[in-house]
């Protein structure tokens, strides 16, 4: 709820829109790739290579992780070089 001219109305009623709405698609995969890597306790930065597998961690969540990350890195270049007509 957001108060406009004394009368408190929705999100929706006011336009607004979430963060992640507004950000362009390479900067939201950007952003999914870089809390994977540190949730894995590695670089943020996709140069970097992938960080290994954490002690007491699954193989099949690490691999799932690591899956996810890549497909969104690969969807992000994809989307850099869309923009950019390549």
């Amino acid at each position: 709820m957001y108060l406009s001219d004394a009368h408190f109305l929705c999100r929706k009623c006011h336009g607004l829109a979430y963060e992640s709405q507004r950000e362009k698609i390479y900067d939201r995969m950007l952003n999914k790739c870089q809390k994977i890597r540190i949730k894995l306790g590695g670089s943020p930065s996709t140069f970097d290579a992938f960080p290994a597998k954490p002690k007491r961690m699954h193989y099949k969540t690490y691999n799932k992780l690591r899956f996810a990350a890549l497909r969104r890195e690969e969807a992000m270049f994809g989307a850099i070089a869309k923009s950019l007509n390549l």
